[in-house]
C-alpha cells in the first residue's frame, strides 16, 4: 500500500512540475508538453526526416592518426605528473606517521 501511495505522489509531483514548466515556458514561446509528446512518439527510433538526413550524409574517411593529430590540445596538461607525485608522497608520509609500528610513526603518548 505504501508503494502505491508513493507512486501516486510521485506522479502528482511530476504533473505539477510539468504544468509549472509549461506556464513558465509559455512566456518564451516554448511548449514543453508538445516537446514531450513529440519525444514520446520518436522513442522507437529516429523519425523519417532524421533517417533521410543520415542517409544523405557523405561518409568521412579519416585515419586515426590524422584524427588525433587534428585534435591535439596545446598548453599544459590537465594532470601534472610532478604535482601528483608530490601529493602521493605527502599522503604516504602522513600515513606512515599515523600508523603505529611504522618507521616514521610519531608516538603522541611519549610527547
Amino acid at each position: 500500500m505504501a508503494v502505491v501511495v508513493g507512486i501516486v505522489l510521485a506522479l502528482i509531483v511530476a504533473a505539477v512540475v510539468l504544468v509549472a514548466a509549461a506556464r513558465s515556458a509559455a512566456h518564451e514561446g516554448e511548449n514543453p508538453v508538445a516537446d514531450l509528446v513529440s519525444a514520446w512518439r520518436e522513442r522507437g527510433g529516429p523519425s523519417g526526416a532524421a533517417r533521410a538526413e543520415v542517409a544523405e550524409a557523405a561518409p568521412v574517411d579519416v585515419s586515426l592518426t590524422e584524427f588525433l593529430q587534428a585534435n591535439v590540445e596545446q598548453g599544459d596538461a590537465y594532470l601534472q605528473v610532478d604535482e601528483l607525485a608530490d601529493r602521493l608522497q605527502r599522503a604516504t608520509d602522513a600515513t606512515r606517521r599515523a600508523m603505529p609500528g611504522s618507521p616514521g610513526h610519531a608516538d603522541r603518548r611519549s610527547a
